[in-house]
């Protein structure tokens, strides 16, 4: 049987990881929190805060042995859960009196300066997109907040598939290789805005390894889908040092996204399995991505104690 080369890239990261996290289970030795599947476990081990670029910065959120951290530079991943973790890091930044820099849809900076901490979220890729659906995708936003006149019904929906047929087939004319940003994807979207081509997908696998390099090198990659559980929320807050305990634990809605939900709960949009088995199709790289970052050694996500005021500026 051959073996497809993109397997065997995914296999030894995969296997550095796991070698980097045995290696590092076994030298240091001080305190640090850990969630293993969603739940927390609270080990007598130090480790040293600092350099661990062959673990994923998912399994392994530090401020990467950086001394002179003056800035925050936040990629928020769209329709990722991000929006609570925007308003949390723009607080901090404030405390600590640090520059604060977010991008959402266009190429993100390559992470390389030594000055600043840099912070992803990410969420399953395929889940990402029927979310997208839900709250931007199925009625026109601008009708939700801002037409009175407008009623959602089923009648006057885009369905998943109409949706992602638009997004998949842009319209005659359009140039997307000309655009600087990608605002909405249905198509290996982590792959395209973390790797080399954004909106020309000339060459997924190409791009696949750029995208996980690159993220590699992030500082915190939060998982979405663990900010529902308090022990990880609670991990993020001792990392930055509990200077906001609240925002995290609060529900911060961004634009439209109160009005979809209210809709989308009396009316259900119907997901058929179609049109899911036609998006882990079409984001194969994605999840491989998203599942080579997430996932972790036997103790979980690991959260290292972090003296956050040394980096306070006078």
């Amino acid at each position: 049987m051959t073996t497809h080369p993109f397997s065997s890239v995914v296999g030894v990261i995969i296997c550095l990881m796991i070698l980097r996290a045995l290696y590092l289970n076994y030298f240091y030795d001080s305190t640090f929190h850990s969630i293993s599947n969603g739940v927390a476990i609270h080990k007598s081990v130090t480790e040293t805060e600092g350099e661990r670029r062959d673990q994923s910065p998912a399994c392994f959120p530090s401020f990467g042995g950086k001394k002179n951290i003056s800035r925050i530079y936040l990629s928020h991943t769209r329709k990722a859960g991000g929006t609570t973790l925007r308003f949390f890091l723009q607080k901090i930044a404030k405390i600590m009196e640090w520059e604060y820099v977010v991008i959402e849809g266009d190429r993100s900076e390559y992470p390389n300066r030594n000055d600043t901490l840099y912070v992803v979220n990410i969420r399953n890729p395929v889940d990402r997109i029927i979310s997208d659906y839900k709250y931007e995708g199925r009625w026109n936003c601008q009708d939700l907040v801002g037409n009175a006149s407008f009623v959602p019904s089923y009648e006057n929906q885009v369905t998943l598939e109409e949706d992602m047929a638009r997004i998949f087939q842009p319209p005659a004319g359009y140039h997307p290789c000309r655009e600087n940003r990608m605002w909405r994807c249905v198509e290996e979207c982590y792959t395209r805005w973390y790797g080399e081509e954004l909106n020309c997908i000339s060459n997924v696998t190409k791009n696949y390894q750029p995208a996980l390099e690159r993220l590699l090198r992030y500082d915190i990659i939060v998982i979405s889908e663990n900010l529902k559980d308090p022990l990880y929320i609670n991990g993020l807050n001792e990392l930055f040092g509990n200077l906001d305990n609240q925002t995290l634990s609060s529900v911060l809605h961004a634009t439209c996204s109160k009005e979809s939900q209210e809709w989308n709960r009396k009316l259900p949009p119907n997901i058929s399995q179609t049109a899911v088995n036609q998006l882990h199709e079409w984001n194969k790289h994605d999840l491989e991505l998203y599942t080579t970052l997430t996932t972790c050694g036997p103790d979980g996500v690991i959260f290292p104690t972090v003296n956050i005021t040394q980096y306070k500026i006078i």
